[in-house]
């Protein structure tokens, strides 16, 4: 069963932190950092982070998903950043392999698009 705890990726630009899975509800609460946003390193907390997991018959895998969100209230929403990870897990995973795409708007018309394609996250030692 998904536990809570600290995940981060190989290349150590993101981080996922589980702080709260329900499993009646199929959620989680937590934090998810990246480190290489055009805004900088941003962490998704609070309202601008979701997620949420299921797993299969006897428990034997975990497909898991994370959206965050966040449109800078200060200045005026001068941009929009998202973040939407899915991913999968052994049971009471110690690594979780996700996938994400990233999406980053501005005032002006910027838009940029990235995507990321089967990034390992390994628990960290609490």
């Amino acid at each position: 069963m998904l536990e809570a705890g600290t995940y981060s990726s190989e290349d150590g630009k993101h981080t996922l932190v589980i702080t709260d899975p329900d499993f009646a509800g199929a959620t989680f609460t937590g934090t998810f950092t990246a480190k290489d946003t055009p805004v900088g390193e941003y962490i998704y907390q609070g309202e601008s982070f979701s997620g949420s997991w299921l797993y299969t018959a006897g428990r034997a895998t975990i497909n898991l998903g994370v959206a965050c969100t966040y449109r800078n209230n200060i200045g005026g929403y001068n941009y929009v950043i998202r973040d939407y990870w899915v991913g999968t897990s052994t049971d009471t995973p110690q690594q979780i392999t996700l996938s994400g795409s990233r999406s980053y708007t501005t005032i002006s018309g910027g838009q940029q698009r990235f995507s990321f394609e089967d990034v390992v996250f390994t628990r960290q030692p609490d």
